[in-house]
């Protein structure tokens, strides 16, 4: 059986860098930050006086930051096959059997284990340093890759 990687130097598919991945990243958590401050404004505003009262808040609203987080990964991964920030930086999610969009349940595994790979001190995202096919462990247990826009 053929090897991702055989696979994408046959079809003249180049991996995305690390430093792409991060800089994409760092904007969808600017785009996902400022979206949530945007739909809860009113419940900041109301604890903006008081750190402690804000630092309630912003616990009283983890789950849906979790869940909006999902939502976003999700929906432009398998529509799009990438989010604003892989967009701007001109990299791509592809499933890594048929080197095309993920389906919505890969999209869905991808985004969810995502989650967990930040929880984890951000050792899933650090993974994909010391493999081959730079998977992290989003894209290994989805069975994805990110690589470079055509």
């Amino acid at each position: 059986m053929e090897s991702i990687a055989e696979r994408l130097e046959r079809e003249n598919i180049r991996l995305a860098s690390f430093d792409k991945r991060l800089f994409a990243y760092l904007i969808d958590d600017v785009i996902i930050s400022v979206l949530f401050f945007v739909i809860y404004y009113g419940a900041f505003k109301n604890a903006a006086s008081d750190a402690q009262t804000m630092i309630a808040v912003i616990n009283s609203f983890i789950w849906q930051l979790v869940l909006l987080k999902v939502l976003y990964h999700t929906f432009f991964v398998w529509r799009y096959g990438a989010s604003l920030g892989k967009i701007v930086m001109k990299i791509m999610v592809l499933d890594g059997e048929i080197l095309d969009f993920p389906s919505l349940p890969k999209a869905l595994i991808r985004a969810c284990v995502r989650i967990i790979s930040e929880w984890c001190f951000y050792l899933g995202f650090i993974w994909m340093l010391g493999n081959a096919a730079k998977q992290s462990w989003h894209d290994k247990l989805s069975g994805t890759i990110v690589c470079e826009n055509k």
